[in-house]
């Protein structure tokens, strides 16, 4: 399921013009997701759980830190141009997993 949303996410790939990162799938204690130094996207094998919606959010965050790789006022307008809810749904997984 986690390869099928990342493949989803491929409009989001296109629109900032760069080339899907590999993907990799395994448990991380901390983080939902992380864009790592060599170029790759981390996701947390526990979102297998998670709600689809919530899944999309942290694909298209992780996504988005591959143009703008901090937290900078641009990393939030793309995120917020591609997921204008993103706020919500980051809720929604936070309060999810407590």
């Amino acid at each position: 399921m986690l390869h099928e949303r990342f493949d989803a996410a491929e409009a989001v790939v296109k629109a900032l013009r760069i080339e899907a990162p590999p993907l990799v799938i395994c448990s991380m204690k901390n983080r939902w997701g992380s864009h790592t130094p060599s170029g790759r996207i981390i996701l947390n094998d526990l979102l297998v759980t998670a709600k689809r919606e919530c899944l999309d959010y942290v694909i298209v965050h992780e996504l988005c830190h591959v143009v703008e790789p901090n937290r900078s006022p641009r990393f939030f307008r793309l995120l917020r141009r591609f997921m204008p809810d993103w706020e919500r749904r980051k809720e929604l997984l936070e309060r999810s997993t407590v």
